[in-house]
């Protein structure tokens, strides 16, 4: 029988239609053979080995469609499925095969297909019977699969075969969880349909959490509109922009902060974000904003009413620089704090220059109109914003 084994392996691995045939035929083969090394069955091997005529020959010899290897347990259909093969596919079909087994890991061929993205043979196997309500080893229906992978055609055909939208896998993870670039059709369709906008996974993060962090991805595309306009869908249908999660307790402001995005933080405050919200590490939203000096992310928070008193640290040097007031002339304390490098505006000089403006009231605008500041710093000197912020801070 050993003999048997290797002429059929070499065959198969040769291509030998012929050499397959005659074994077959005239040595008797069991068409249901299996290569001893690996316990693959022979026409399972012939698939994997994008053998399609020679499968063909298997199945005329009444090979067993549905057997499966011995270690994965997958199935001729998981085989052909892999390859992307779609006339095995529909061959093994017609010959009965079945689109429901399950593998090692409890994935039907339905799965897989949904995993690869593999459109036409995803269709073949549903047209066939396969269950797209399926689950696999981890829980994961077809729907769930093809959102983790971002296989967007076949989602759309699940969706219109109204598929079960709400469910999760194990780790509660739903479609909105999975998918990490929604287009603003998908987004829309999900949420009419029923998926639940504030579900949490088991690490307690929400689809919005997740969404606000993966902006900040590489290979998200942020700067894709369609990105923000799935973000404000979120927010529109009822996200909650206040959920922290579970590590760090850390709220999607904060990771929108963090990440220095100011379009996503300006969305969050505007659904009603806390710029107070405190981490397991006592900080805050607007701690971390003064953190990182982005004049407007700190804008955006002013507007929204920031705690004044995170801007300790800043209002010595202020001060400092406001009681020179007293010894010298407006014109002359302001453009001690403007002159020097243009690009240290952002910090101390930055927020001095503000807070000697909040002391000489509006008399400070013509000062700083005729300096000679870029035109863009200007506008943010004189922005009302910080000039009512500041006058908290006296």
């Amino acid at each position: 029988m050993r003999l048997a084994e290797e002429a059929m392996y070499r065959s198969i691995v040769n291509g030998d239609v012929q050499g397959v045939e005659q074994l077959l035929t005239n040595h008797h083969v069991d068409p249901d053979l299996r290569y001893y090394s690996y316990s693959i069955p022979a026409l399972n091997f012939a698939i994997m080995r994008e053998q399609h005529e020679i499968a063909r020959i298997f199945l005329l010899h009444g090979a067993s469609v549905n057997q499966t290897d011995c270690e994965q347990r997958k199935s001729a259909l998981h085989c052909a499925v892999s390859t992307r093969n779609l006339a095995t596919v529909k061959m093994l079909l017609q010959e009965r095969a079945n689109p429901n087994l399950r593998d090692l890991n409890g994935s039907t061929p339905v799965h897989l297909a949904a995993r690869l993205g593999a459109f036409d043979i995803f269709l073949a196997l549903l047209d066939s019977g396969g269950n797209a309500e399926a689950r696999d080893g981890n829980c994961r229906t077809p729907l769930l699969v093809a959102c983790t992978h971002g296989n967007l055609q076949i989602i759309n055909c699940l969706l219109n075969k109204n598929v079960d939208v709400t469910v999760h896998d194990f780790d509660y993870n739903t479609a909105l969880h999975l998918y990490r670039r929604f287009p603003l059709s998908l987004c829309k369709r999900l949420l009419s349909m029923g998926t639940c906008v504030n579900s949490l996974n088991s690490f307690g993060q929400s689809p919005l959490f997740l969404y606000v962090h993966w902006l900040s991805t590489d290979d998200f595309g942020s700067s894709d509109i369609d990105c923000y306009r799935c973000l404000y869908w979120l927010l529109l249908n009822g996200a909650e922009p206040n959920q922290l999660c579970l590590y760090y307790l850390r709220s999607p402001l904060a990771v929108a902060i963090c990440n220095e995005d100011v379009i996503a933080v300006s969305m969050l405050l505007s659904f009603g974000a806390d710029p107070h919200l405190v981490d397991s590490l006592g900080r805050t939203p607007g701690s971390l904003a003064v953190r990182t000096k982005n004049i407007q992310i700190l804008q955006q928070l002013y507007y929204h009413g920031m705690n004044a008193n995170l801007w300790t640290e800043y209002i010595a040097p202020a001060k400092c620089v406001m009681d020179q007031c007293n010894t010298r002339s407006a014109s002359d304390a302001l453009n001690k704090v403007l002159t020097g490098e243009v690009q240290c505006v952002r910090s101390l000089q930055f927020i001095s220059a503000l807070a000697l403006r909040r002391s000489l009231d509006r008399n400070a605008d013509k000062i700083l109109f005729d300096s000679n500041l870029p035109f863009h710093i200007k506008n943010k000197l004189i922005s009302l914003a910080y000039y009512v912020f500041f006058a908290m801070t006296h």
